[in-house]
């Protein structure tokens, strides 16, 4: 599995594909998706890639070798609208029987015994992806701040003859002076 694939984040429907490049099978274990950039980063659920074109869904899944499935993700319904960065992260394994295809030839690499057909070993890894899309959620986003002027309540000139006093002015009874030193 040489990484998630994201198909569809133009059109933002929160589907990715999963492809096994391999001639190993893979398994997949579970795959989460998390906002990592967005107007808020609210908890996504997964709904089986019910809406995604494919009807393969992840949940489980065993890939051949060029085997695909797809996951799918949804915002809550009162998301405020806007651009969003999801991470897709899928878990998965290959149950390995020889050292010879790819993943399996990487086991040595991890110190153990090389898989044979007798003493197969599991490989277990993770990969993930990120994708921008646009959600067209129903909060709005905009938030008055100081920085707006009012048109209907302008700011006044500074008086010169009304000079700004501090917020705390110094308290005589406390307030010691000393002379300037001679030069």
């Amino acid at each position: 599995m040489n990484g998630p694939r994201l198909d569809g984040s133009d059109d933002g429907n929160g589907c990715v594909r999963f492809m096994n490049t391999y001639g190993t099978v893979a398994q997949i274990q579970s795959v989460s998706f998390t906002v990592t950039h967005g107007p808020e980063k609210p908890a996504l659920s997964s709904n089986n890639a019910a809406h995604c074109p494919k009807t393969v869904s992840c949940d489980g899944a065993r890939l051949v070798q060029d085997g695909e499935c797809e996951a799918g993700t949804v915002f809550p319904t009162d998301v405020q609208q806007g651009d969003y960065t999801i991470k897709a992260e899928a878990t998965f394994s290959f149950l390995c029987d020889n050292a010879t295809t790819d993943p399996c030839k990487y086991a040595l690499q991890a110190g153990g015994p090389p898989p044979t057909p007798e003493n197969p070993v599991r490989i277990s890894a993770n990969s993930s992806v990120e994708a921008n899309i646009f959600v067209e959620g129903t909060k709005t986003t905009t938030t008055p701040t100081t920085d707006t002027p009012d048109p209907d309540n302008p700011p006044q000139p500074d008086d010169p003859d009304d000079p700004p006093q501090p917020d705390n002015p110094p308290d005589p009874e406390t307030t010691t002076t000393s002379a300037a030193p001679e030069e």
